[in-house]
């Protein structure tokens, strides 16, 4: 069965991999299972992230925003979440969480761009 955040990551992981057919069967059980029990729309999200679907990825984080998904919180440093930190709805959407200083920034340390830390952190 799997708890959901276990097979959404699954998915994920298959999409990234280009294991579309695989990552769409995951999310199919994902919705299914939302018809009788919760879901956190933050899983969801997570899929389609994967799957490289913007549109998708961003409709079901506001959802999870709605939701109040305590998940959301790691959205600054979430690799899952990184190919999407340079569109402006991530930083709107950090705004709208309260989150100080939604820019994000590089590693001081690395200058990876995959790799993110707070402008406190870069500061320092």
């Amino acid at each position: 069965g799997g708890a959901n955040a276990v097979l959404a990551t699954l998915a994920y992981a298959y999409g990234r991999a280009g294991r579309r057919a695989d990552a769409e069967r995951v999310l199919a059980v994902l919705k299914d299972r939302a018809k009788t029990r919760y879901v956190s729309a933050f899983d969801i999200a997570v899929v389609y992230s994967g799957l490289g679907e913007t549109e998708n990825t961003f409709d079901w984080l506001d959802r999870a925003f709605l939701e109040r998904s305590t998940w959301l919180v790691h959205l600054k440093w979430d690799d899952r979440f990184s190919d999407f930190r340079r569109d402006p709805r991530m930083t709107a959407l950090l705004r709208r969480m309260g989150i100080p200083n939604p820019g994000i920034v590089r590693d001081p340390e690395t200058a990876e761009p995959e790799r993110f830390v707070s402008s406190v952190a870069a500061a320092r």
